[in-house]
């Protein structure tokens, strides 16, 4: 995928233009100065210790990849004192003191706390449900998530371009469809007036998705529709940028 497509799809949709915030505030990502050289980053200098091991291997594919690699150096420059992530056990135990076994799940919780059940170890795309994880990191710094859908139609599109190539399924087949159609928009040199409609119109349908999932349809989760003119992907624009 070519960064050029995404900076002149940003141009051509005014988004700077708008007023409305959808992601979180300019400064949350502003640089500290570090600036660490991209083939410079390891595993150690994200993770902290104690991390299971598996998670440590899919780290090391993220890094492996164009992508990984710029979206970490990115959180690095923000965190450059060490090592920022470290990860929670959040699985159930049953009344033996077993633990359960569930669908394979991570979760971010904030302040660089990535939470995983037993089965999320064992997935082969662990390591697509971690990059998901290291871009809601990208999202909101120290703050405590949101619980946004738009958040999280973001961080679902930067998964899918992420792992394209792999063809994985993301939550369920029809929506992994509209995602490639939204990908699909962002790799156009131009949108003429009635796709840039449409764009939105598909922007909105995948909301419309995450609302009926039971996951996304708890109490305190909501949407923002957007109007055309409006950026739904300030951060995977600034990764994309980068």
């Amino acid at each position: 995928m070519k960064n050029c497509a995404f900076v002149l799809l940003f141009i051509i949709f005014c988004w700077g233009c708008s007023n409305m915030e959808v992601g979180v505030e300019e400064d949350v990502f502003s640089a500290t100065g570090m600036n660490l050289p991209i083939e410079d980053l390891t595993v150690e200098d994200i993770l902290l210790e104690g991390a299971p091991e598996e998670l440590v291997r899919a780290t090391k594919k993220v890094l492996g990849s164009r992508m990984g690699k710029i979206l970490l150096r990115e959180l690095k420059n923000r965190y450059p004192n060490g090592p920022f992530i470290r990860f929670h056990f959040f699985g159930k135990i049953d009344e033996d003191g077993e633990i359960v076994d569930e669908a394979g799940e991570m979760r971010y919780y904030g302040m660089g706390v990535i939470g995983y059940n037993r089965n999320a170890l064992r997935l082969k795309t662990n390591e697509e449900l971690l990059f998901h994880e290291f871009f809601h990191v990208f999202q909101t710094g120290d703050l405590k998530p949101q619980k946004s859908r738009n958040n999280e139609l973001e961080a679902y599109l930067a998964q899918y371009i992420y792992g394209e190539s792999k063809q994985t399924t993301i939550v369920n087949t029809e929506f992994t469809i509209a995602l490639g159609v939204l990908a699909n928009d962002l790799r156009k040199n131009s949108l003429t007036e009635k796709e840039m409609d449409l764009f939105y119109q598909n922007y909105n349908a995948a909301l419309i998705l995450l609302e009926i999932m039971p996951e996304y349809s708890g109490e305190g989760w909501y949407s923002i529709r957007l109007n055309k003119g409006e950026n739904p992907f300030p951060n995977l624009m600034k990764l994309m940028k980068s």
